[in-house]
Order: C-alpha cells, then structure tokens, then sequence
C-alpha cells in the first residue's frame, strides 16, 4: 500500500526526498491511528526502504527537482533569494539550490545579477508596476513589492526608474 500510494503521489507532483518523506510519514501516521494493530516504527522502516528504492530507480532525484524549480521559479520572476529560501523550505541543500542556479545561469549565459534583474522585470510585468505600469500603483508600494519578491533595493529601483522607451529600445536586452 506505501509503494503504491508513493507512486501515485510521484505522478502527480513533484518532491524532493525531505518533501516525499513528509507527505508519506504523515500518511503512516494517519493509517497507524486507524489501524491498531500497525507499528508506526515498522512503518517508517518500510518508507526509508522505499525512499532508498525510489531515489536508485530515479523517481526521487534531488538534483533535477532542483534544476527544474530554479527554472520554474526564475520564470515566474522569483529572486535568487526568494528561490533559496522556497526550495530550503522544501528539504534541498543550499549548496545544491546555488549548483541548480549557477547551471541555469550557465545555460542561459548570464551572470547572477542580470538573472536577477530579468526576473524583477518579469515580476513588474506580472504586476503591472514600473514601465509596465498604467500608473495606479504608487512608487514606495511597486518597491515593497519588489522587496516582498527578495529582490535587492537597487534591482527593485532601477526597474521602477525604466520606462516604455528603455525597453524598446533593447537597453537592458530583455
């Protein structure tokens, strides 16, 4: 029942080891307060077993959840910082969260703080604030925005300070 429920679990989302550990563990102990008669300790041998079993079958790899969520969430305009801190909170290693990022940055041939940048423009965009703005939302309330995303105080400024002009004009080459 673990092995099949893991599986299920895996085809539907995503996870890191730490991650698929959390949601099964409390799958173990909802099902040994139904069932009296499991022993919760052989239920969480039987899940390491199973975590052992998924990683050498590659169904869990740490490394290509990292790359794929620093790729998704530097899409969606989240910072350097603000990746760090999400994919921390999902079990990963800081070194392996910055080897994802230095490979996306690799790959996409920019360094860090231009990464950084495209991503605070692709969040302006998102939200409608700086030279994607109609002028609704006022300049302190666009920089909290930026400061909520993790992005640095002059990333978040020289954002706001572009207009319409700068990026058709290809000055920044987003």
């Amino acid at each position: 029942y673990l092995h099949n429920s893991g599986l299920y679990y895996l085809q539907r989302f995503a996870a890191s080891s730490k991650q698929f550990r959390s949601v099964m563990q409390r799958k173990i102990d909802r099902s040994c307060q139904h069932h009296a008669e499991q022993r919760r300790d052989d239920c969480t041998a039987l899940l390491d077993a199973l975590i052992v079993k998924f990683e050498t079958v590659g169904l869990l790899n740490d490394e290509g959840y990292a790359r794929s969520m620093v790729i998704t969430l530097r899409r969606r305009g989240l910072s350097e910082r603000a990746i760090l801190m999400k994919l921390q909170n999902r079990g990963l290693s800081e070194s392996r969260i910055r080897e994802a990022l230095a490979t996306f940055n690799a790959e996409n041939r920019t360094d860090p703080t231009q990464s950084d940048f495209h991503a605070a423009l692709r969040l302006a965009q998102k939200k409608k604030i700086g030279p994607y703005s109609n002028g609704a939302l006022a300049y302190d309330k666009s920089l909290s925005v930026f400061a909520r995303a993790g992005f640095s105080f002059d990333v978040a400024r020289r954002v706001l300070d572009m207009n319409t002009e700068s990026l058709s004009d290809g000055q920044d080459d987003y």
